[in-house]
Order: structure tokens, then C-alpha cells, then sequence
């Protein structure tokens, strides 16, 4: 079975949609970790535990300040849509 140009739309708009869905859900819990180590500073100052931003400073620890696996959020929806592109592609030129 064949993809036709309106079902290559539709793929092209939820792959875009959901990179949208990605990317502002990203920032959101960035937002709120970014909350909670301001938190655990007051805590800390206080006597408290770090436990959300304990070894971020060690070497070879980038890693937990910044996720790659957000960077790959980013990215997979991007490549479903281009392959619906190529596809969408394939049709014209056939």
C-alpha cells in the first residue's frame, strides 16, 4: 500500500506537533529542576542533603546539568519528519 499526499501532511503536521510537545515539555521540567536546586541551595545553607544537584561540579559530569537525551527529544521528531518529506518526495517524483 502506497502513502498518499494527504497522509504524508498529516504525518509531517503530528511529527512537527509532537516536537512542539517535546520542546515546551523540555523547558517546563528544566524550569522546575532550575526550582529545586534553588531550593536544595537555601536547604544546603540550612544544614540540608543536596540530592537533584549533588556531583554536578565533579569532572566528566556535564551530563547532568544538561541531558543529552534532551537533545535527542529534540532531534527524533525532526528526523520522522523528514523521512516523511523523502517520502512525500517519492511520491512527486513518481
Amino acid at each position: 500500500m502506497r502513502p498518499t499526499a494527504p497522509t504524508v501532511v498529516i504525518g509531517v503536521g503530528v511529527s512537527l506537533g509532537f516536537s512542539l510537545m517535546l520542546r515546551f515539555g523540555r523547558q517546563y521540567l528544566l524550569a522546575r529542576k532550575e526550582a529545586v536546586i534553588e531550593l536544595e541551595e537555601y536547604l544546603a545553607w540550612h544544614g540540608g542533603e543536596r540530592t537533584v544537584n549533588r556531583r554536578t561540579d565533579d569532572p566528566g559530569a556535564a551530563y547532568l546539568k544538561a541531558s543529552p537525551t534532551g537533545a535527542i527529544m529534540m532531534l527524533l521528531p525532526v528526523l520522522v519528519a523528514a523521512c516523511w518529506l523523502a517520502v512525500l518526495g517519492m511520491l512527486i517524483a513518481d
